[in-house]
C-alpha cells in the first residue's frame, strides 16, 4: 500500500472512540457478560477455560492466558496481521469515518492491496449476474435451481464470464497490478506469458469472514461444450488472507444464529448452505473444498459453537465422510450429531421430495458422533468372526486412547463396553497413555520426529517430483494410495495431497507448499532442497515407472509374509488381496 503521510493522531483517536471493541472482537470471538466487562475464549491461543477478558469502559482487552492486551486497533492488528495504518484504515470503514492524510490526501486506489483488489472483483463478479440476459446459460441456470434474487443478494452471488481475461482486464483498468491479482487467487499465469482468470463462465461463491470481508472466490462451472473447461466446482487457492483450514463459507450469514444457540450445521457444498438458510436452517455452513480437521474446530470453538450437526449426502461417499468426521469429533471436545439424508439425496434434492419439518425431525433423530461411529462398527463386523471384532474393538480403543478429555474417554469406554459386550477395563490404554492421549495424527506429524532419514528412494523421488512437477497428481492419483509408502510421514504427506482437487494442486509452486501444508513443513523442505535433472520437465512414463515400482514392493512383500502356504495359495491370496485393493481405490476416486 502507498504511504500518503501520517494518519493525524486527533482521527486515530476519533476511529478508537467510534469502535464498539465488543461487537468488534464478537466477530472473532463468542463474549458473555461478566460484570461491567466480557468473558471469552482467547482467539489467540487454545484454551478451554475463558481468560480472554474484554473491557469496554476502559477500550481494552486482556487474556490472563497468554498476555496479549490491546485496543481496538492492537486486536486488529494482532488478528489480522495488518500494519498501523492498515488496521486504522479497516476500522475507520468500519465506522464510516472517512481519513485523510498529513498531506491533506486521501488513499483512493483501493486495488492497491489484496482486501482492495477482492472488493474490485467482487462488484464486477455481482454486476455480471446482475446483467446477465435472461436466456443466459447463467440466469436460466439460477432459475433451475430456483434461487430468488433475495437469496443471490444475500449471498453475493455472481457471475464470471467467458473468456480468458476479462475480470483481469477490468482489474488492469482500475490500476491493479497483475502480481496483485495473482496473490489475490483471482488470475494464473498462462504457459506462454501474461495471465488468464482462473474463475470463467462459472456461478461465483465468495467466501466471506465473520465480519463480512471477502477472502477469495470458489466458482460452479455452467456446463458448456467445452471438455477443457475443468473441474465442476474450484475453490480459492491459497493466499495471505484465505486459508481453507480455517474457514467457513456461509459464516458471515450464520454467525448471529449460532452465537445466539451455540449450534451450527456444517454441510458438504455452497449451494447446500444457501438452500438450508432459505428454509429456516440459517445457523449453516460449509467447509470450503477440504474435509473437516483440527483448525474447523479451533475456528467453531471461537465463534462459540457447543454442538454441531453434520449433514451428509446419502450416497456412499457421503456415508464414508461421515465417518471420519464423526471419528475426529469423537476424539476431540466437541458434541456433534451426524445426520444422513435418504440415499441419493442431497439437501436441494431433498427439499424437492421433503418439508422443512421433515429436516427438522431428521436432526432431533440424528445420533450423536459416538454412537454413529459405534453403530457403523458393529454393522462392519455383525456375523463375523472373533477375530476381526477383536480388531474392530482395538480400533475403537485407539480412538477412545486419543480422546484428549479424560471424562469423555471414559464415557465412550463405557459406550463401548456395552455396544459390544465387553468389559471396558480390558479396553483401556496402558497406565501413562492418558497423560500422552493425543490425536494419533497429531503424535505422528511433529516436526522434530518428521525425518526422511531411510527413506525408500522411490518414496523420496516421486515426492520430490509431485512438489516439482504437481501435474504428476493426475497420473499418481489413478494409480497408488497411502498403504503403498513405507515411510509414515511420506504416506501421510501424500495422502494429504489427494485431498486437493487436481486443478488446485497444480496451481502450487515448490515454495508454496510448506505455508500450504503447514504441519508437513520440515518434510517438505527436505523435498525441495535440491533439483536433480530430472525434475526440470513433466515425464509421464517416469511417474508410472515408480507408481509400478512401489506396486511391485507390496506384491512382493504380500507374497513373501505367506511363504508357509503353497505357492498356489500364496498366489491365490495376493491376487485376492490386488483385487480387493484396486477395488478400494476405485471406490475411493468415486468417492
Amino acid at each position: 500500500m502507498e504511504n500518503k503521510g501520517l494518519i493525524p493522531k486527533e482521527e486515530i483517536d476519533q476511529v478508537v472512540q467510534a469502535t464498539d471493541l465488543v461487537a468488534l472482537i464478537s466477530g472473532y470471538a463468542a463474549l458473555k457478560p461478566s460484570g461491567k466487562n466480557f468473558l471469552g475464549l482467547c482467539p489467540f491461543h487454545s484454551e478451554k477455560t475463558p481468560s480472554f477478558v474484554v473491557s469496554p469502559d476502559r477500550g481494552n482487552y486482556h487474556c490472563f492466558g497468554c498476555g496479549v492486551h490491546g485496543n481496538a486497533v492492537g486486536f486488529v492488528m494482532d488478528i489480522e496481521h495488518f500494519h498501523f495504518t492498515e488496521a486504522v484504515e479497516f476500522l475507520a470503514d468500519r465506522a464510516g469515518i472517512r481519513l485523510t492524510r498529513s498531506g491533506g490526501e486521501r488513499p483512493e486506489k483501493a486495488g492497491l492491496d489484496l482486501r482492495g483488489c477482492l472488493t474490485l472483483a467482487q462488484e464486477f463478479y455481482l454486476k455480471n449476474l446482475a446483467q446477465a440476459s435472461p436466456q443466459s446459460r447463467i440466469a436460466l441456470y439460477i432459475k433451475e435451481r430456483a434461487l430468488s434474487p433475495e437469496l443471490c443478494q444475500r449471498f453475493l452471488l455472481g457471475w464470471a464470464p467467458e473468456g480468458w481475461t476479462p475480470l483481469s482486464d477490468h482489474l488492469t483498468g482500475k490500476k491493479v497490478p497483475l502480481e496483485i491479482q495473482e496473490a489475490a487467487g483471482l488470475v494464473k499465469p498462462g504457459d506462454k506469458g501474461g495471465v488468464y482468470d482462473r474463475l470463467r463462465g462459472r456461478l461465483i461463491f465468495p467466501i466471506r469472514d465473520v465480519t463480512g470481508r471477502c477472502l477469495g472466490f470458489a466458482g460452479r462451472l455452467i456446463a458448456n461444450d467445452d471438455p477443457k473447461s475443468g473441474a465442476k466446482y474450484l475453490n480459492p487457492p491459497e493466499t495471505e488472507l484465505y486459508k481453507k483450514s480455517s474457514v467457513f463459507y456461509g459464516v458471515f450469514e450464520a454467525k448471529d444464529r449460532i452465537r445466539k444457540t451455540g449450534r451450527a450445521m456444517l454441510v458438504e457444498g455452497y449451494l447446500d448452505v444457501i438452500r438450508l438458510h432459505e428454509k429456516g436452517f440459517d445457523h449453516a455452513i460449509a467447509a470450503c473444498g477440504t474435509a473437516v480437521n483440527l483448525e474447523h474446530i479451533k475456528a467453531l470453538k471461537r465463534l462459540g459453537v457447543k454442538e454441531l450437526e453434520l449433514v451428509f449426502d446419502g450416497d456412499l461417499a457421503g456415508r464414508v465422510a461421515a465417518l471420519k468426521a464423526a471419528r475426529i469429533f469423537v476424539e476431540n471436545d466437541l458434541d456433534s450429531k451426524v445426520v444422513m439424508l435418504p440415499e441419493g439425496l442431497d439437501p436441494d434434492d431433498f427439499f424437492k421430495k421433503y418439508t422443512a419439518a421433515n429436516f427438522s425431525e431428521l436432526v432431533e433423530k440424528a445420533p450423536y458422533d459416538y454412537r454413529f461411529v459405534l453403530d457403523r462398527a458393529a454393522e462392519e463386523v455383525a456375523g463375523k468372526g472373533i477375530s476381526q471384532k477383536k480388531v474392530k474393538l482395538e480400533e475403537l480403543a485407539e480412538l477412545a486412547a486419543a480422546i484428549t478429555s479424560k471424562l469423555k474417554r471414559d464415557l465412550f469406554l463405557g459406550e463401548i463396553g456395552k455396544a459390544f459386550k465387553v468389559d471396558p477395563q480390558g479396553l483401556r490404554a496402558k497406565p501413562g497413555a492418558e497423560l500422552a492421549a493425543k490425536s494419533l495424527e497429531q503424535k505422528l506429524l511433529l516436526p522434530e520426529q518428521a525425518s526422511l532419514k531411510g527413506a525408500d528412494a522411490r518414496e523420496l523421488r516421486l515426492m520430490k517430483y509431485l512438489v516439482h512437477q504437481p501435474r504428476a497428481i493426475r497420473t499418481v492419483r489413478q494409480e497408488i494410495s497411502e498403504e503403498y509408502f513405507e515411510n509414515p510421514y511420506l504416506g501421510r504427506l501424500f495422502s494429504r495431497f489427494l485431498s486437493l482437487e487436481n486443478e488446485e494442486f497444480e496451481q502450487l509452486r515448490p515454495l508454496d507448499f510448506p505455508e500450504f501444508f503447514k504441519e508437513y513443513s520440515s518434510v517438505l523442505m527436505q523435498l525441495i532442497e535440491g533439483e536433480p535433472r530430472y525434475l526440470k520437465e513433466y515425464q509421464e512414463d517416469l511417474v508410472l515407472r515408480w507408481t509400478k515400482s512401489l506396486k511391485k514392493r507390496v506384491q512382493r512383500s504380500e507374497l513373501q509374509s505367506r511363504r508357509s502356504d503353497s505357492s498356489d495359495s500364496a498366489l491365490d491370496l495376493v491376487q485376492k488381496k490386488m483385487e480387493e485393493r484396486k477395488r478400494r481405490k476405485q471406490r475411493l476416486n468415486q468417492s
